[in-house]
């Protein structure tokens, strides 16, 4: 099997910005990919799409299909939240629907048959509408005058959006009467904690949908292996992130008393245990700058604000009911700071050829304004920065006794910088001595070129012939189309 995709292959359509709003609204049904061409993971992701692509024509041909470079488009990705790559929206007559794990092709086939097919039972009779509810962990009934109604429409739509939850509706008088209804709702029962909860409009979509996201999300939450943050984000982007071990008791000791708080806050904050004996959660401990087992304390981080969500952090470690609601009652009335994530520093960290910098001591180094300094920007989890490490590193090793420039590099994944932005990595930039200006090196960051770049106070090496930068993107193995 051809295990590349292409713009061609089997009808995938390339996004981008120009075409991207035009093709959703456009399109009743369409599954898309947003991946980055630096991604290890993505590149593995491929072949499982290409299959996924060449099954949807075969067998669901209203379903199209598209993919989107994430580099380039960076408007669209932050209107969808997407923080982590791959990942993969079904788009159903406009609205966002994000695949909940892995890139795994049956559970694909399967997530989007459900999505495209609107599944609300009508029910007739009091009996049918109590073995309706008793049934289900997560049910939603709605109560319509009419089963033809714009309400009723608004229901069937956003039904699908909902997996996780069985909908059904009823026009009968005796089920309003039973329910104590007398206008157009709907009412969203779970049979664990026998809560219900009941929307009275505005009917549309939006409104509909974050209601049934935010009553049928668990008071608290959990992050297990293979779950992506997306539905999480999609119930609510703002989160209290509670880094505590299941294997340590804190579920007893920290997270039970903290229930009623998360039922005060329920419309505006969704609590998340974040364990870190869970596979994957390492890189969302890495990207609070928190190190593995740190364990307990917590953070609040609002998804919304910024391409990585901005994050906020309390004065002390402590975790109880009243300090987590003084803290999120502070965050309300405008009081809390949003701090920089940084890791922390190491030991040995200027003792290499090259020093490795950290968020606490970047502008301390970089802009001392006394030495010319080299930036790697670098992600560990990225293909072209492992591909070029080494050249970098001997450019470490042709500066360790010279004093021109300093030779550093600093890991984005677990630093946030105040003052420096960067949209893409690997990224080498120069800060110039006395007027710290920087200056941003070409796509190939080979061993010649960096010298070059920085020998000339980078006035050399900005750009590179693009057979060579077509070159060198093969050679790590990533496509490019």
């Amino acid at each position: 099997m051809d295990c590349e995709i292409t713009p061609k292959t089997f009808n995938i359509k390339s996004l981008d910005q120009s075409n991207f709003y035009d093709t959703i609204k456009s399109t009743k049904f369409i599954l898309v990919l947003f991946f980055t061409e630096n991604c290890t993971i993505c590149l593995s992701t491929d072949p499982e799409y290409a299959d996924v692509a060449r099954r949807l024509t075969e067998q669901l041909p209203e379903v199209k299909l598209g993919r989107m470079q994430c580099e380039g488009n960076e408007k669209i990705t932050e209107e969808l939240r997407i923080t982590e790559y791959p990942t993969l929206i079904f788009f159903r007559e406009g609205f966002p629907i994000y695949f909940p794990g892995e890139v795994r092709i049956n559970k694909i086939l399967e997530w989007v048959e459900n999505n495209i097919r609107p599944s609300v039972k009508t029910i007739t009779t009091i009996q049918d509408a109590k073995e309706f509810i008793s049934k289900k962990k997560l049910s939603v009934l709605g109560f319509f005058q009419c089963l033809r109604s714009v309400e009723a429409a608004v229901l069937a739509t956003i039904s699908c959006c909902c997996p996780r939850v069985a909908f059904a509706q009823t026009s009968d008088k005796t089920i309003f009467e039973k329910y104590q209804v007398k206008e157009n709702c709907v009412i969203l029962f779970k049979r664990v904690d026998e809560y219900q909860a009941t929307f009275a409009g505005p009917f549309n979509e939006k409104d509909l949908l974050s209601f049934v996201r935010t009553y049928s999300t668990p008071l608290i939450s959990e992050i297990k292996r293979g779950d992506t943050t997306k539905p999480l984000i999609q119930a609510s982007s703002l989160h209290l992130l509670l880094l505590v071990s299941t294997a340590s008791g804190h579920l007893t000791e920290y997270v039970e008393p903290l229930c009623e708080v998360a039922k005060e806050f329920r419309n505006k904050v969704l609590f998340v245990i974040v364990d870190p004996g869970e596979e994957g959660n390492e890189r969302l401990y890495e990207r609070l700058g928190v190190e593995l087992y740190d364990t307990p304390q917590f953070r609040l981080i609002d998804w919304d604000a910024g391409p990585f969500g901005t994050p906020y952090k309390p004065v002390t470690r402590e975790i109880t009911p009243d300090h987590v609601r003084n803290f999120l009652n502070s965050y309300f009335q405008g009081n809390l700071k949003r701090y920089y994530a940084s890791q922390p520093i190491l030991p040995d960290w200027c003792s290499g050829d090259v020093i490795e910098l950290v968020g606490e001591n970047f502008e301390e180094i970089v802009f001392n304004k006394s030495e010319d300094v080299v930036v790697m920007f670098y992600d560990p989890y990225c293909t072209l920065c492992h591909f070029f490490e080494d050249d970098y590193a001997q450019v470490g090793f042709h500066y360790q006794d010279r004093k021109e420039v300093l030779v550093t590099r600093i890991n984005i994944r677990g630093n946030e910088l105040e003052h420096v932005k960067v949209t893409r990595y690997p990224v080498i930039k120069l800060y110039k001595k006395e007027t710290n200006e920087e200056v941003e090196l070409g796509d190939y960051q080979c061993y010649d070129n960096i010298l070059t770049f920085l020998e000339t106070g980078g006035k050399i090496g900005k750009f590179k012939p693009e057979r060579e930068i077509e070159d060198a993107k093969k050679r790590c193995h990533v496509h490019y189309h």
